[in-house]
């Protein structure tokens, strides 16, 4: 059993371990936007905004998947951080105001929704402009391949 310790502690399993902190992470992620979701309904916010921020959740929660796939890159960590820190850290504050300093930073709420709007657009044009590229890529690798493979008198498949 020591000689078991002494090899966790000389050799601690870091893949396990890294693979560990993912899943929780992840896990954090989800439950924050299901938050958001939740934030979204408030009572304390008006049509226009709430349709604006239904739509920058509804965007966010399609590319949190696709981003996660994406491992360590800048778009996951975006996407992480809009989920986690940047829209709640909008709302939270705003929701907490009487009904009469709502209306007053009504305008700060609605130009900040917008920027993110924004930024969550051309994260999806990010993804999708990097998805064209794979496939492109992949179908050049696939003529020159299978084009190359019938000149030869290769059998088509």
């Amino acid at each position: 059993m020591a000689g078991y310790l002494l090899g966790l502690s000389l050799f601690p399993p870091e893949r396990e371990y890294a693979e560990w902190e993912e899943m929780k992470e992840s896990a954090n992620v989800q439950e924050r936007l299901a938050y958001l979701k939740g934030l979204v309904g408030h009572p304390g916010l008006d049509q226009t905004l709430r349709e604006l921020l239904s739509q920058i959740t509804a965007t966010l929660e399609a590319l949190l998947p696709q981003s996660e796939g994406m491992k360590y890159t800048e778009t996951r960590y975006t996407v992480r951080r809009l989920i986690i820190h940047d829209l709640p850290g909008l709302l939270d504050p705003y929701l907490r105001l009487s009904p009469a300093s709502r209306e007053g930073a009504r305008p700060q709420l609605l130009g900040a929704s917008r920027d993110l709007e924004r930024e969550v657009k051309d994260l999806l044009a990010t993804i999708e402009a990097k998805d064209m590229i794979e496939l492109e890529r992949k179908a050049v690798f696939i003529a020159r391949k299978y084009r190359h493979d019938l000149l030869k008198g290769g059998s088509s498949r």
